[in-house]
């Protein structure tokens, strides 16, 4: 008697901790987060000049985890992937002391694979791809202000085929800070 019921009171608690791990995996996977840190560098001539800046990415990529509705009740769904928001905070160093001398943070929805990353030239916020170890400036800057408020800035980039990015400016800090 004693035996069956330690053999009862275990299985009992497996398939508490069974339930209790399924309803955890389910509730993760709903949105799927990445998070990562670069360091790039930005290079670009002025006056003449090659200046390169270092650059630091944190990029945060939140998709949302779906299936195709056709699918439903099936055991095998395929997965669809609707577009994501990508947050990125861009710390410049201009300059060969260890301050941050600006701070960009902002977000955008896109379906894209292309990494964006918007950095300044000093005076006007403009858009560059990553490219490998380097930030690589668009030579075509089709990116024009829509909007500005007093807590972020929008600006919108419409590519080659004639898609619109709207990239949201929620912070940018120009000024000496401690890394």
């Amino acid at each position: 008697m004693k035996n069956l019921r330690n053999i009862l009171l275990a299985s009992s608690l497996f398939a508490v901790t069974a339930l209790s791990a399924q309803h955890n995996w389910q509730e993760k996977g709903k949105d799927e987060i990445k998070n990562e840190t670069t360091t790039k560098t930005l290079s670009f001539y002025e006056n003449g000049k090659k200046v390169k800046n270092s650059v630091m990415i944190n990029t945060m990529v939140d998709a949302e985890v779906k299936t195709d509705p056709k699918d439903k009740g099936q055991v095998n769904e395929d997965r669809i992937f609707p577009p994501v928001k990508v947050t990125k905070t861009v710390k410049i160093d201009r300059d060969a002391d260890d301050d941050i001398d600006e701070i960009i943070k902002f977000s955008y929805m896109t379906k894209e694979k292309t990494d964006f990353a918007l950095v300044s030239n000093g005076d006007d916020v403009i858009i560059a791809v990553e490219d490998g170890n380097n930030l690589k400036i668009l030579e075509e800057q089709n990116f024009k202000m829509k909007s500005q408020n007093e807590s972020n800035t929008t600006y919108v980039y419409t590519n080659k085929k004639g898609e619109e990015i709207e990239f949201v400016v929620e912070n940018l800090k120009k000024a000496s800070m401690s890394k």
